[in-house]
């Protein structure tokens, strides 16, 4: 009797303890459904950091952190990684500077730069922070939903990024009353990384925190069941730079080892005669020389200057040349061209070395050792 008692003063109804527990148990786990539903895109990427007293104007400083430690050294690349998860930056003045560094920190990569600028321009901050929620409605307003859920009482979760090998999983229970015990967990499972073991058996009022590591190519799934509701996370795999940075293409001149020979005859023998023709060379002429061959060489003569030596003009692949013999002898003049021909080669690039590096570093990372799955039961 009197735990019947008990039943109705508490629920209103005559009802077993037993089913008293179980619809308690059904609200917590409906309430760990909506969260999970609610947040899942605010924190697939592991982006935002939910669990923090943050502000709408913090989401920006979040994303420059995300796209930091994942090392995307150009603006390209790093607007490139946001917009494949659905995130568009602001223009921010972060310029790439003559040494290859950007923007007044002389950062290595952009978004290093751009975290800098952040920090030390506040009003800067505060206006490219009211941009970033103006561009992305749907992210703030996931971001405000998932927010208010976790305020509620009840289990809640989040799995980070924290760097490029290491994601953090967080869970913390919020009491809905004094005597609203912390739940017990009795499954934590993890697929597609390896992660540390909590040392609680408990999920505290204060959180947990275990860290851990992927593959980057893969997503990871950590699932949570305790006696008080269940929830799941999932850190979508990352979008990854497909290829490494390439030097610049550029064409450049080489020396052709061929030469071009034109040759001219005098004409009829016997008459003073006037000559002025082209030569033409698959690429620019670099240089030519003039030979004559024949007893009438003597009596041919530059048209313009007179004179035994040549006489021509040279503009890119086209040689002019002018002559005037006389007398009865035959000559045979040649004009050999020396000339350069295109070809494709790779120009200097000053931050190649760097951003090659940079990308090598990354690709390193994206195979992170430990991405065996895990599982405790208590």
């Amino acid at each position: 009797m009197l735990e019947r008692k008990a039943a109705r003063t508490a629920l209103g109804v005559p009802a077993p303890h037993a089913l008293r527990f179980s619809v308690i148990t059904l609200l917590l786990s409906m309430l760990q459904i909506a969260v999970a539903q609610d947040c899942s895109q605010i924190t697939k990427f592991g982006i935002f950091d939910m669990k923090r007293t943050s502000q709408q104007t913090d989401m920006l400083d979040d994303v420059i952190h995300w796209l930091t430690v994942n090392e995307y050294q150009s603006e390209s690349t790093a607007r490139s990684a946001a917009a494949s998860v659905g995130i568009s930056i602001p223009d921010v003045p972060v310029p790439l500077n003559a040494d290859g560094s950007y923007g007044e920190s002389h950062a290595s990569t952009w978004s290093k730069a751009t975290a800098d600028y952040l920090q030390s321009h506040h009003e800067s901050h505060q206006k490219l922070s009211q941009d970033f929620i103006t561009a992305n409605p749907q992210i703030v307003s996931a971001w405000q939903s998932c927010v208010t859920l976790f305020g509620q009482s009840g289990l809640h979760t989040e799995l980070v990024q924290v760097d490029a090998c290491k994601s953090s999983f967080v869970a913390w229970y919020k009491p809905n009353s004094v005597k609203d015990l912390p739940p017990r967990m009795v499954t934590l499972a993890v697929d597609g990384a390896a992660c540390d073991k909590p040392s609680t058996s408990r999920v505290p009022y204060g959180g947990f925190n275990i860290t851990c590591r992927r593959n980057r190519k893969d997503s990871i799934v950590v699932s949570l069941n305790t006696n008080k509701g269940n929830d799941m996370r999932k850190l979508e795999s990352l979008p990854e730079e497909s290829e490494p940075p390439k030097q610049v293409a550029g064409t450049k001149f080489v020396a052709s080892p061929d030469p071009k020979v034109c040759k001219v005859s005098r004409g009829t023998p016997g008459n003073a005669m006037s000559y002025s023709g082209t030569c033409t060379a698959p690429g620019p002429i670099a240089s030519a020389q003039y030979g004559c061959d024949g007893p009438g060489c003597g009596w041919c003569y530059g048209l313009r200057n007179d004179s035994r030596g040549p006489d021509w003009d040279i503009n890119g692949n086209t040689l002019t040349w002018y002559r005037r013999c006389e007398g009865w002898a035959a000559a045979l003049m040649s004009y050999t061209l020396s000339y350069s021909t295109p070809q494709d080669t790779l120009v200097d690039n000053p931050t190649y070395d760097r951003d090659y590096a940079l990308w090598t570093k990354r690709e390193q990372a994206i195979t992170c050792p430990g991405i065996a799955g895990s599982s405790w039961h208590w």
